[in-house]
């Protein structure tokens, strides 16, 4: 098979142009490809990335365990007492969690999935704790919103993972796992208020995000059937 001279893309027979780069190509029938520089590999080790993120995991550890401090101490210094400040150092517990799990375990999406969530459920009976010194929302609000959170979510992911190819789908099975989460949340909230189930705001956000992720499947699905850029630029 012909080359083209200039770019070097591999030419069908009895073309006349090049389809890239519009070079004429009838004098280049028995053209060889031309060499490829070959670049050195800039890649980051693995290993060097590991350092990297255990020192970014310390440098967020130090600047929330500041953060902490402060607040800390500057509530038993007003106060005489932690008063005010178990919100904000509860919460800033939670987004250490939050930053460690996928810092330490970045291969293990999984994982950071539920950690992420039982770091975010802990933290919901933590503030009800706080409220009124007793569980009682946190029963039939956060542990339902946290189990539909841990489910949906490790759905996506694992939709992600498995897809052969990686476009506009990854954008619809978000788009999805959105959709269902709203519906979630509408339907626990509506229960926990009226004692029925119901879908009501939610059909505002569900609706056109069903109409786009189908879309964003058709259009990916579609494309990747109907055209091989691969093939057409030799890559």
């Amino acid at each position: 098979m012909p080359y083209c001279s200039r770019c070097g893309v591999e030419l069908d027979e009895y073309v006349a142009v090049c389809p890239l780069c519009f070079t004429p190509v009838a004098q280049q029938r028995n053209s060889k490809p031309p060499k490829k520089t070959v670049f050195p590999d800039k890649a980051i080790p693995e290993k060097d990335k590991g350092v990297l993120r255990f020192l970014a995991w310390e440098i967020v550890s130090v600047s929330l365990l500041t953060a902490f401090l402060i607040v800390a101490l500057t509530n038993i210094i007003t106060s005489f007492g932690v008063t005010w400040a178990r919100y904000p150092l509860a919460s800033i517990v939670l987004i250490w969690l939050l930053a460690t799990f996928p810092l330490l375990l970045p291969k293990k999406p999984l994982l950071i999935s539920v950690f992420s969530a039982c770091a975010i459920m802990l933290f919901l009976v933590l503030v009800d704790l706080m409220d009124n010194g007793a569980i009682d929302w946190f029963y039939y609000i956060a542990l339902p919103i946290s189990f539909m959170l841990i489910v949906v979510t490790s759905a996506v992911v694992t939709a992600c993972i498995k897809a052969k190819t990686k476009g506009a789908n990854i954008a619809a099975f978000i788009l999805f796992g959105v959709g269902i989460i709203t519906g979630g949340l509408d339907m626990i909230l509506h229960f926990a208020l009226t004692g029925t189930i119901g879908l009501t705001w939610s059909l505002f956000v569900i609706i056109p995000i069903l109409f786009t992720g189908i879309f964003l499947l058709y259009i990916h699905y579609r494309l990747a059937k109907a055209v091989d850029l691969k093939k057409w630029f030799q890559v």
